[in-house]
């Protein structure tokens, strides 16, 4: 299955979904992808939808969690004291968290002129995959997600 690096959407990986990774990155032509997916030093992360399911899916290596799910929960939350983000997926089977630095620390900041924050300019969804799944979570954006 093909996923968008959601970082550079304009690469493409074939993602597998039994090993929970992705091929090396390639520019997109004409494939049809079915969702983003990004790799961290820990592992991939993925949110596809999956057309045998007919259902929105958030796999972190191995681990799956069914989005359409009632059991399944996600939290994203900024720590703004500490420029820091928490994210946690959890269901009956599995679950996943992690603290890391949060998307707008390597952006360059406004000058103090400037009543706007890098953060307040851009939208969680956009700039941080984790906040996208948050999002797809609250929404069901499983038809943005069946072919992209």
């Amino acid at each position: 299955m093909y996923l968008k690096n959601f970082n550079r959407q304009y690469e493409y990986t074939c993602f597998d979904k039994s090993t929970g990774e992705g091929s090396e990155f390639k520019r997109l032509d004409e494939q049809t992808t079915r969702g983003y997916c990004q790799e961290f030093d820990f592992g991939w992360v993925a949110v596809y939808f999956d057309s045998d399911k007919q259902t929105l899916i958030v796999q972190i290596d191995n681990n799956v969690w069914d989005l359409n799910d009632s059991n399944t929960t996600v939290t994203y939350e900024h720590q703004r004291q500490n420029d820091k983000t928490y994210f946690n997926v959890e269901s009956d089977q599995n679950q996943f968290e992690i603290t890391y630095d949060a998307w707008w620390t390597e952006l360059p900041q406004p000058s103090s002129a400037t009543m706007t924050t890098v953060r307040e300019m851009y939208n969680d969804e956009e700039e941080d995959i984790f906040a996208y799944i948050k999002y797809v979570s609250e929404e069901g954006l499983e038809n943005n997600l069946r072919e992209s």
